[in-house]
């Protein structure tokens, strides 16, 4: 049985709930200038499986928050689930959208070019904050997801000799 003292929020925890669910907000907005004002200067942001690189500091978010609209312009975070600890919040999101670019440079999963795909997969971010901004951005991708949604689909040169 859980100690339901531990699942209170204190008020520090209410500030990191209202700057993550802003960030979330603005990712869905596709506002990229809102969304690199949620990062702290020192900001360390990476996928830890690798479908985008690392990006270390507000400049490098940015390039990194402009190949995600590229690669997924209609890109949806819809949150499944935030759980704050003094400044840190785990939020467990599923991302829709059409992945229609290659990826940037450096990801390590193998995508076909020219495939455009409607995508949906799970992912959880552990958001470290500091100063009321987000200092370190870990996401965590369900891989399975991502490789399903190629398995299952035909690829466009598939289609065009089926028909």
């Amino acid at each position: 049985m859980h100690d339901t003292n531990s699942l209170k929020i204190d008020s520090d925890s209410e500030a990191v709930l209202a700057k993550t669910l802003s960030f979330f907000d603005a990712i869905n907005r596709h506002d990229g200038d809102a969304v690199v004002a949620h990062f702290h200067p020192e900001v360390h942001y990476r996928f830890i499986l690798g479908a985008f690189p690392e990006a270390r500091g507000k400049a490098a978010v940015a390039e990194a928050w402009q190949g995600m609209v590229a690669t997924f312009p209609d890109v949806n975070e819809e949150l499944v689930e935030v759980i704050v600890r003094g400044d840190i919040a785990v939020a467990h999101w599923v991302l829709t959208g059409t992945l229609s670019g290659p990826l940037p440079l450096g990801s390590r999963l193998a995508v076909p070019q020219g495939a455009e795909r409607n995508l949906a997969v799970r992912g959880v971010d552990v958001l470290h904050f500091r100063d009321g901004l987000i200092l370190r951005k870990d996401s965590l991708v369900d891989p399975s997801a991502w490789f399903e949604n190629y398995a299952t689909q035909p690829f466009p040169a598939q289609q065009d000799a089926a028909e």
